[in-house]
């Protein structure tokens, strides 16, 4: 959600790890990608921003039987939270002034 409002992308999934890309794209943008902790969601607003097409397509996933999370513990997500709020933030700076010279 925050990524849609910041960088104004119409996609609803960018951090899954289902993707497929044409070589000279990531061979482009993936050097670029350094801010967000998930390399996906950063190179799609990246490919987006650049015009590159992208089609999204759903996939469904399976809700697993009730279990603790092994990707994060809740006692690090205020920690998590404030460094990809950063990592966006510096995301935007550095898009921005592409639009604003745009104009």
């Amino acid at each position: 959600m925050l990524l849609r409002r910041y960088f104004s992308v119409p996609y609803v999934d960018m951090d899954t790890g289902f993707r497929l890309f044409r070589k000279s794209v990531v061979d482009e943008l993936a050097p670029s990608v350094r801010h967000l902790g998930f390399f996906t969601a950063e190179f799609v607003v990246k490919s987006h921003d650049r015009g590159y097409k992208i089609l999204e397509i759903p996939v469904n996933h399976f809700r697993p039987q009730a279990r603790p999370s092994n990707i994060f513990h809740l006692n690090k997500l205020p920690g998590i939270i404030y460094r990809e709020f950063k990592a966006i933030h510096r995301l935007w700076k550095e898009i921005r002034p592409i639009h604003v010279s745009k104009s």
